[in-house]
């Protein structure tokens, strides 16, 4: 089966709630993708930190067309924030990311080619190892 998936969109979705530092590294991971038609949704529940959002609203909301930002006023959870980005997404597919990991600049263009080589009809899931690098520089990968 040859699925015509080269230019679906693919929704990331990242929860986020106080880690800007390690935020700004993830979002950076999605938009240095090799697989180009994305849109990164960040759902920012971290409605005590005025201070924080401004500076995730400056970095983020006004500086690439394919950020979508969503601000809540309460502290959704990590679940309630992935569902309602969900709501928000455009893409036929949808990819989680934590705010404090990174994608490799390939994961999204692996993703979609084992959807397009796939001879199951009803794929709806793919998934990959992770690798865990510790700050003394160990290395796990599972």
């Amino acid at each position: 089966m040859d699925r015509n998936i080269d230019q679906e969109l693919v929704s990331i979705i990242i929860p986020t709630h106080n880690r800007y530092e390690s935020l700004i590294r993830a979002v950076k991971s999605c938009l240095h993708q090799s697989y180009k038609n994305i849109e990164v949704i960040i759902i920012d529940d971290n409605y005590s930190n005025v201070n924080l959002r401004n500076k995730i609203i400056y970095q983020f909301g006004y500086t690439n067309h394919r950020i979508k930002l969503i601000l809540s006023n309460e502290d959704l959870g990590a679940t309630n924030a992935r569902n309602i980005g969900i709501k928000n997404s455009r893409g036929k597919y949808i990819s989680f990311l934590d705010d404090d990991d990174e994608y490799m600049p390939d994961r999204i263009l692996k993703l979609m080619a084992c959807f397009k080589k796939s001879r199951m009809k009803n794929l709806a899931l793919v998934y990959s190892y992770g690798i865990i690098i510790y700050p003394i520089g160990n290395i796990l990968i599972y």
